[in-house]
């Protein structure tokens, strides 16, 4: 299959795939700390205690395959250490010293559950591999399957009943990361040659954008909603790096593509990170697509 005609067959794959039921679990499904009774108010602001929203940390983070929860690390039963939240096991930092009441809430690590998202507008699969009680506050930390990292209070997510995990099936994401002899204009002009970036072009709208040369300054916001169909995204410089995330609702069905460089300046070399997904059939197929597209950009780039 040719690379140009990718795009166009990924979205047709997963729009014939329908999402599984998402079934809330009950009280009884979640442990809770003896005595404890969680907080359900609706929190609108922050919550105060760290934990970043990341969903561009691919390396930190990377995508992972629903059916893959008992290879994910997890710190459960008690407090991670400073440097266990430096690693995928965790990821907020309660120091001790300035809470001394907190503690990790009695749940199973890690468990799946949804979050609505503001960035897309959807509602988001979310692996919890986190949760803490402090003082009044209970708040969770996640990982997304389709790579990165966030967290939230306690009530803004909604745990999934674990008999029905296995309903989901395989869902692997396409994780690929190549390294380039060239800066990120280098990349982003091979990028912007591709018939990928093109289509994105067409279907949102912003040809021009797909066409210009990147600077510290390049954004751009891409949506479109059809019967059936959505889509948000956006392309900017996020804190040095060009990221490019574009989420859309197919039918119900979440899929995900993100594209990240994180460029050595000092050498003028960059990593290359690309996630699409998930493909609950045909992997191999899309893969080697991916990956012929990866060879085409670093050629391009390279000036080989």
């Amino acid at each position: 299959m040719s690379i140009s005609k990718l795009f166009p067959l990924v979205l047709a794959s997963v729009c014939m795939v329908s999402a599984c039921g998402q079934e809330e679990t009950t009280p009884e499904t979640l442990k809770k700390d003896e005595g404890k009774q969680v907080t359900q108010t609706r929190y609108h602001e922050p919550h105060p205690y760290g934990g970043w929203f990341c969903p561009d940390n691919l390396n930190g983070f990377p995508p992972v395959d629903l059916q893959d929860l008992d290879k994910i690390p997890v710190v459960e039963g008690r407090l991670p250490t400073k440097e266990e939240t430096q690693s995928s096991a965790s990821l907020m930092f309660i120091d001790p010293a300035e809470y001394p009441n907190a503690k990790a809430l009695d749940i199973d690590l890690p468990q799946i559950a949804t979050i609505y998202s503001e960035h897309s507008d959807m509602e988001e699969l979310i692996i919890v591999i986190q949760a803490v009680v402090i003082d009044e506050d209970t708040i969770v930390g996640y990982r997304f399957p389709n790579g990165g990292n966030g967290s939230a209070w306690f009530d803004q997510v909604t745990f999934l009943n674990p008999d029905k995990i296995a309903h989901f099936g395989s869902q692997p994401f396409v994780f690929e990361k190549v390294h380039l002899d060239a800066n990120t204009q280098d990349i982003w002009r091979a990028f912007t040659a591709t018939a990928y970036a093109r289509q994105l072009g067409e279907r949102f709208d912003q040809n021009e954008f797909f066409a210009s040369e990147w600077t510290s300054h390049s954004m751009a916001r891409l949506e479109y909603e059809t019967l059936g169909e959505k889509a948000r995204g956006i392309v900017a410089n996020v804190f040095g790096s060009l990221y490019l995330q574009i989420d859309y609702d197919l039918n119900g069905f979440h899929f995900t593509e993100k594209f990240l460089i994180l460029e050595d300046e000092a050498s003028g070399t960059s990593e290359v990170l690309l996630v699409s997904g998930p493909y609950r059939e045909n992997f191999e197929h899309y893969q080697s697509d991916w990956q012929t597209w990866l060879a085409e950009l670093t050629a391009e780039s390279e000036g080989k």
